[in-house]
């Protein structure tokens, strides 16, 4: 699970790295129009990494912070799950509109949440009770 946790808010910390060096392409990443069908399945992907840093936090000693990270995470999948697909659909276009030093401080927000969790998995695998 610990690598699994690692892997996850890697991938976390790089889009959030490409969010705040190159906000022009958020656009591009989320055509409405291609991704408005698809938001139901996408909304799997918060959910189960929010599952996973749920479920993985008592392997860490950041408990209560991943556990946090991961029921805001399986929040935002649940919204974009239950919510119409037409409220989705507004809430990118909203999002895609937003100035591009918006996106960047977000960037920047996003990428030092996935800091922490990166920087607890590490510390988490040179333990002696690694599983």
């Amino acid at each position: 699970m610990r690598y699994v946790v690692l892997a996850l808010a890697a991938v976390w910390l790089a889009i959030a790295i490409t969010v705040a060096y190159a906000p022009q392409s958020v656009p591009e990443w989320l055509a409405v129009e291609e991704i408005g069908p698809w938001m139901r399945a996408l909304a799997l992907v918060p959910l189960a990494m929010g599952a996973a840093f749920f479920f993985g936090a008592p392997r860490f000693h950041a408990r209560i912070y991943l556990r946090v990270i991961g029921i805001l995470a399986m929040i935002k999948g649940l919204f974009l799950l239950v919510a119409p697909v037409s409220i989705s659909v507004g809430l990118m276009s909203w999002y895609m509109s937003l100035p591009a030093w918006y996106l960047r401080v977000s960037g920047f927000v996003s990428g030092a949440l996935a800091l922490v969790v990166v920087i607890v998995a590490m510390i988490s695998l040179f333990e002696e009770d690694v599983i």
